[in-house]
């Protein structure tokens, strides 16, 4: 094995990331879980300048580390049940949770597209990022609200043939 294979081992980028994570995670317990010192938020730049010294490109890190994003898929579904668990608080702070997700959402597009203009990107390519943001944001909210309804509509039309839903379930739905 060559010093070229070694730096495009999938073992090794696992290895490296899931190190700079825990690394990250023990400063963020000392720090008391301050949110500046949120282990994704220092993990990221570590990892990025990593890959930058060792020269591998973002293609084969993305391809080494694949499989974590394999096991994060059933982790994010995991949270169905803690958020289910929450719903009726979920609904009381429905106000609140909608800001703060609006106010993310043009955080995340401003800091996008003042990123790509201090790095001198054409003003079509600002406007098309833009722009392709919020499609793709309003087209995901739509889905997932299309989603939610069929699905609760299904649960309805389900439960008055078979059998009654939880007390719970009736409640939401007067």
């Amino acid at each position: 094995m060559g010093l070229g294979d070694l730096r495009t081992s999938q073992l090794l980028w696992l290895t490296i990331t899931l190190a700079v994570f825990g690394l990250a995670d023990a400063l963020s317990r000392r720090s008391g879980r301050h949110p500046l010192s949120h282990p994704v938020l220092t993990t990221t730049p570590v990892v990025i300048a990593i890959v930058h010294a060792t020269g591998i490109g973002y293609a084969t890190y993305a391809g080494a580390t694949a499989v974590l994003g394999f096991l994060l898929g059933p982790a994010v579904v995991g949270l169905a049940v803690p958020i289910h668990a929450r719903l009726a608080l979920i609904r009381q702070l429905a106000l609140p949770i909608t800001l703060a997700l609006l106010a993310g959402s043009a955080t995340a597009i401003g800091s996008a597209v003042g990123i790509m203009w201090l790095f001198t990107a054409p003003r079509d390519v600002l406007v098309s990022t833009a722009w392709a943001c919020t499609i793709r944001g309003r087209a995901a909210l739509r889905s997932a609200c299309r989603r939610m309804v069929s699905v609760r509509r299904a649960r309805l039309k389900s439960a008055k043939r078979w059998a009654p839903l939880p007390a719970w379930a009736w409640r939401s739905t007067r």
